[in-house]
C-alpha cells in the first residue's frame, strides 16, 4: 500500500503546517482520532496524547524543508543549495546536543530491546507489555522518490562543501526514523478504528509512549542506507518503504564529479525586447508576457528558463549555448532565474540534474506589474447615461475623479488635443473640476511601464431656465422677486425668456410676461404680485435652446380655521387627538402653531401632521393633525399660528365623563394657627382647596359676598388659596365653585366662633384631642370631658403614668374624637383629686376630618397645649 500525495487543508487536533507537503494527510488524522479515542473522554490524557504527536510530526517536519531546497539545488538554484545547507547544519547541531544528553537512554533502549521480544514480533512497551509492530509491511508515509531526492541533493552538496557528507546522510536518516516511528504509531491507530474486532487501546497508548521516549538513531552504515531499530536486531534498510534500492549510487557520485568538472554558465545580460527602443534599453526588468533576451555562456544544447513562480512555455524563439529568447509566463514574480541544462551523461540522465549558474552571475530578473485603472468617476451635477458617458449643463461645473496603480504619467485632452490636466507617478490619484460650454469628448490615457490603457469620456451638453425666490412663500397682494437665470452667459443681443402662470387662477400671481437677460449677463431680476386668493401658484420661464425651468409660490393669508362644529369630542382630563380643518396654514405642518385658552392660562397643542384635500394646491382644505392632554371640562377657544399670522379662534367644547362639569371643593376650613385678637375682634384665615374649578365665591350669613376670584380650570393641579376676615361674632361661610358658565356649582360650609376675648385666643377648627399621662410619681389619672354646651359628661377611665431610662414619657394616650361645635372642658383626676383645675376649651369641627390636632400633657398636675 502507498501513500498517495494530496492538498489537504483540514487537520485533526492542530493547525496545517509546511509537512503536510510530505506526509500523508489521511493517515496523520487517523493518528488524530485514534488518540481521541483512546483518551476516552479525558481531556488532559488527549492533551498529552496530541502533544507527544506534535513533537513527533514537528521533528519529521523537517524532511519537508529539505526535500524543498534539495530539488530547487538539484535544478541549478545555488540559494536553494545555499539553504539546504544552512537546515543540514542546523540539524546537525541539533542532532549532536540532543545525542550528548540521551546517550545512556540509548544504551539502555538498545539492551532492552536485545533481551526480550513482545508478542508478534513487536518491542516491548516500558511496562513489559507488547504491540502489535507489522514492520514487513508498513505503508509508506513518505514518498520514495520524495527521499531520494533528498539524498541526491545532500550528495551533490558535497562537491560544494568540503569535510564530505556523512554526517548530513546522518541527520536525513534521522529524520526518516522519525516518519517511520509514525509509521507504527499509525498500525496501531488502525487497530483502533477497526470496527470488526475488539477496540483495544493499549496497544496504541503503548506505542505511542514507547516512541516518543526510547526511539534509538543509529548511524549511517553505508552509501544509500539507512538503519535503525525498534526491537528487531539487525539493521533494517530503507526499502522497507519499497523504495527501489539504489545500486547506482556510486555511479551517481560519479556523475557528481564529472557535472562538477563542467563549465558552469553565466549570464551575462537580460533585455527586455518588447519595452526596448533605439534610444533605450531595458535591462533586467520585464512584464509579463514581454519576449526578453537573455545573452551569456554555457547555456548548453537545448536550455529550459524557470522563472520564479512560472515556467516559460515551450515555444523559444532562439535557443543556443549563448542566447535565448522567449517570454515571460503570466504568474512571475520578481527573483533569480534559472536555466536547466540536462546533462549529457547517460549514466546521470535519470537523475534530473543541471549544471549550476556560475557564482558570481546575476540572474536577477524584475517583474513590473501591469497598470491598472481602480477608478474613474464623475460627480456632481451629472446625468449618467453610460459608462463613460454623462449629460451636464453647459458651464457648470463638473469633477472627475482618477486613481491608478503602477502608473508612470496620467494625462486628460479635450477633442482639440489640448491637455486638461496631467500628473506623474508612481501611482495617479486626483480629481479635476471640468467646464465645458459645449459637447466635448474627453481622451484620458494612463500609463506605465507594463502597459497603457486609454478611456474617452463623452460630454452632453445641455441649457436650461432656472427659476429662483428669496421666499417661496407669499402673503396676499404682496410681491417677491424672482430670478430667471442661465448657466450660460447669453448671447449678442440678450436672451428673452417667456414666463408664464400655469396655475390656471390667472388672478393669483400676475408675472411680467417676456423678460430679457442682457447680453453677457446670466441672470435678471423681475417682481410678481400675489393676487387675492390663497392658492400654490406655478411660474414657468420658456426660452429658445433652452430646457423650461419652473418654480411654484404658495400665496397665503391669515389662517382660517373651518367648521369648528365638526371637531372630533374631547373628553376632560386624558390625552387626545383632534383634527383641525382650515385654509392657509403652512404646508410645513411643523410650522404651525395650535394654542388653546380657557380665558385664564393657554395650552399648546402638538402639531403631528398635516393632509391636503387637493394636492395640487395644498392652500386650502388642510387638515391638521393635533395631540393634546389634560383639558379640564369646559369651552376653550383654539387658535392656530402659520406664517407669523393668528387665526380668529374657535370654541373646543371640552366635555366630562359625567355628562356635566362639575367643581371640586377638596377643603374648606378656618386656620387656628393664623388667629389673632384684636380690640375689634379676632384675625381669622379661611383656607380653601378647589379642582377643576374656574370660579369661586365666598358668603357670609352676616355679611353677604365677601370674596370672588377666578382660576385656571386645570385636571393636574389643585387651587389652593385663602383670604383673612376679621370677625367678632360667630358666622357661618359658604364657599361656591363651579367649573364653567351655566355648570352646577359645588357649595360646601363653614361655621367660625369668633368673640373680642381679654383671655387669650379661642381654639377653632379641632376634630381630635390627645391626652397623655406624663406624671412623675407615676400616678394614674381619671380622664373627663364635659360638654359645656350641652350640660353632658364623660368618663374616659384611667391614665398610668410612666417614663423610659432615657425620661422619655411613655404614659397612656387619649384620643378624644370631638363631634359638635361645642365649648368642651377636659379635667384629670389623681386619688378621686382634681390635681388642677378644668380648663374649658371652645372648638370649632371643620368640614373634614384631615384637619390639625391638639396634644394636651399632663405632667405634675398641668395641662401644656
Amino acid at each position: 500500500m502507498v501513500c498517495k500525495m494530496r492538498k489537504s487543508k483540514r487537520v485533526i487536533g492542530r493547525t496545517a503546517t509546511r509537512f503536510e507537503k510530505i506526509l500523508c494527510q489521511e493517515r496523520i488524522n487517523a493518528i488524530y482520532r485514534a488518540a481521541e479515542l483512546a483518551a476516552g473522554g479525558e481531556r488532559s490524557k488527549e492533551a498529552a496524547y496530541r502533544e507527544r504527536i506534535d513533537r513527533l510530526l514537528e521533528r519529521a517536519s523537517h524532511l519537508s524543508l529539505l526535500l524543498c531546497h534539495s530539488r530547487g539545488f538539484l535544478r541549478g538554484d545555488s540559494r536553494a543549495g545555499d539553504r539546504l545547507l544552512s537546515l543540514l547544519n542546523y540539524l546537525v547541531q541539533r542532532t549532536e546536543a540532543m545525542h550528548a544528553g540521551s546517550r545512556s537512554v540509548a544504551k539502555q533502549t538498545q539492551a532492552d530491546a536485545s533481551g526480550s521480544r513482545g508478542p508478534e514480533g513487536g518491542s516491548p512497551g516500558p511496562s513489559g507489555g507488547g504491540f502489535r509492530g507489522r514492520h514487513h509491511n508498513w505503508p509508506c508515509f513518505v514518498s520514495p522518490i520524495a527521499i531520494s531526492d533528498i539524498v541526491f541533493g545532500v550528495l551533490r552538496l558535497e562537491e560544494e562543501v568540503s569535510g564530505g557528507f556523512g554526517p548530513y546522510l546522518a541527520v536525513v536518516s534521522t529524520l526518516v526514523e522519525e516518519i517511520s516511528a509514525l509509521e507504527i504509531l499509525y498500525a496501531e491507530a488502525t487497530t483502533v478504528h477497526d470496527a470488526s474486532g475488539p477496540v483495544t487501546y493499549e496497544s496504541f497508548d503503548t506505542a505511542l509512549a514507547f516512541l516518543e521516549d526510547t526511539t534509538v538513531r543509529l548511524p549511517l552504515k553505508g552509501a544509500g542506507y539507512f538503519y535503525f531499530k525498534y526491537g528487531n536486531p539487525g539493521p533494517l534498510p530503507l526499502d522497507l518503504c519499497r523504495l527501489e534500492k539504489w545500486q547506482a549510487t556510486r555511479d551517481a557520485e560519479e556523475c557528481f564529479k564529472q557535472l562538477g568538472n563542467e563549465p558552469r554558465y553565466e549570464i551575462e545580460e537580460i533585455i527586455d525586447i518588447d519595452r526596448s527602443t533605439d534610444e533605450e534599453t531595458i535591462s533586467r526588468r520585464a512584464c509579463a508576457g514581454d519576449l526578453i533576451e537573455i545573452s551569456g555562456s554555457g547555456f548548453g544544447g537545448a536550455p529550459l528558463v524557470v522563472f520564479p513562480g512560472g515556467y516559460a512555455p515551450a515555444e523559444y524563439t532562439v535557443r543556443t549555448s549563448s542566447l535565448i529568447r522567449c517570454r515571460v509566463p503570466e504568474g512571475t514574480r520578481s527573483g533569480n532565474i534559472t536555466i536547466e541544462i540536462p546533462i549529457r551523461i547517460p549514466e546521470c540522465s535519470r537523475l534530473g540534474m543541471s549544471r549550476l549558474p556560475a557564482s558570481d552571475t546575476d540572474r536577477y530578473l524584475e517583474i513590473s506589474e501591469p497598470v491598472i485603472l481602480s477608478e474613474f468617476r464623475v460627480s456632481g451635477s451629472v446625468q449618467v447615461i453610460g459608462e463613460d458617458h454623462v449629460r451636464v449643463e453647459a458651464c457648470q461645473s463638473f469633477s472627475l475623479y482618477i486613481a491608478g496603480d503602477n502608473a508612470d504619467r496620467a494625462v486628460l485632452t479635450d477633442g482639440s488635443g489640448f491637455v486638461v490636466w496631467e500628473q506623474e507617478g508612481p501611482g495617479i490619484s486626483g480629481g479635476v473640476g471640468l467646464n465645458t460650454p459645449a459637447n466635448e469628448t474627453y481622451i484620458f490615457e494612463i500609463s506605465g511601464f507594463c502597459g497603457r490603457i486609454v478611456r474617452e469620456l463623452i460630454v452632453e451638453t445641455y441649457r436650461a431656465v432656472h427659476l429662483s425666490v428669496v421666499e417661496t412663500q407669499v402673503r396676499v397682494g404682496h410681491t417677491v422677486d424672482l430670478y430667471a437665470s442661465i448657466s450660460c452667459p447669453a448671447p449678442a443681443g440678450g436672451l428673452s425668456i417667456n414666463l408664464i402662470n400655469t396655475t390656471g387662477v390667472y388672478d393669483v400671481i400676475e408675472v411680467p410676461g417676456l423678460v430679457i437677460i442682457p447680453e453677457g449677463e446670466m441672470g435678471v431680476t423681475v417682481t410678481v404680485t400675489a393676487g387675492e386668493h390663497t392658492y400654490e401658484a406655478g411660474i414657468r420661464g420658456d426660452a429658445d435652446d433652452h430646457e423650461s425651468g419652473s418654480i411654484r409660490l404658495l400665496v397665503y393669508d391669515v389662517p382660517v380655521i373651518h367648521h369648528p362644529d365638526s371637531f372630533r369630542q374631547v373628553m376632560e382630563c386624558g390625552p387626545f387627538t383632534l383634527d383641525l380643518e382650515g385654509s392657509s396654514f403652512d404646508i410645513e405642518y411643523d410650522a404651525n402653531t395650535v394654542r388653546v385658552t380657557d380665558g385664564y392660562a393657554w395650552r399648546t397643542l402638538d402639531v403631528t401632521g398635516i393632509s391636503f384635500e387637493r394636492p395640487e394646491n395644498r392652500v386650502h382644505n388642510q387638515l391638521l393633525h393635533l395631540e393634546g392632554n389634560n383639558l379640564s371640562c369646559g369651552l376653550w377657544q383654539i387658535y392656530v399660528t402659520s406664517h407669523s399670522l393668528e387665526s380668529e379662534p374657535a370654541i373646543l367644547d371640552v366635555l366630562s365623563d359625567s355628562g356635566a362639569c362639575r367643581a371640586e371643593i377638596v377643603r374648606f376650613a378656618a386656620s387656628p394657627d393664623s388667629i389673632t385678637i384684636r380690640p375689634e375682634g379676632t384675625l381669622v384665615t379661611l383656607e380653601w382647596e378647589v379642582f377643576k374649578a374656574r370660579h369661586i365665591t365666598i358668603t357670609s350669613d352676616i355679611r353677604g359676598e365677601v370674596l370672588s376670584r377666578e382660576y385656571s380650570a386645570h385636571c393636574v393641579r389643585h387651587e389652593t388659596d385663602s383670604f383673612q376676615i376679621t370677625l367678632n361674632e360667630t358666622h357661618t361661610f359658604t364657599l361656591e365653585a363651579c367649573a364653567r358658565e351655566g355648570a352646577p356649582v359645588t357649595t360646601e360650609s363653614l361655621r367660625v366662633r369668633a368673640r373680642i376675648s381679654a383671655d387669650g385666643p379661642e381654639i377653632m377648627g379641632f376634630r381630635q384631642v390627645f391626652v397623655q399621662n406624663c406624671h412623675v410619681d407615676a400616678y394614674s389619672a381619671r380622664l373627663v370631658v364635659d360638654d359645656l354646651d350641652d350640660g353632658t359628661s364623660e368618663d374616659l377611665g384611667e391614665l398610668s403614668a410612666e417614663y423610659d431610662d432615657w425620661g422619655t414619657c411613655m404614659g397612656e394616650m387619649e384620643v378624644i374624637e370631638l363631634t359638635d361645635s361645642h365649648n368642651y372642658r377636659i379635667t384629670a383626676w389623681y386619688d378621686d383629686d382634681p390635681i388642677a383645675p378644668g380648663i374649658p376649651c371652645e372648638l370649632i369641627i371643620r368640614g373634614d376630618s384631615d384637619g390639625p390636632d391638639s396634644r394636651w400633657i399632663l405632667p405634675l398636675g398641668e395641662f401644656y397645649y
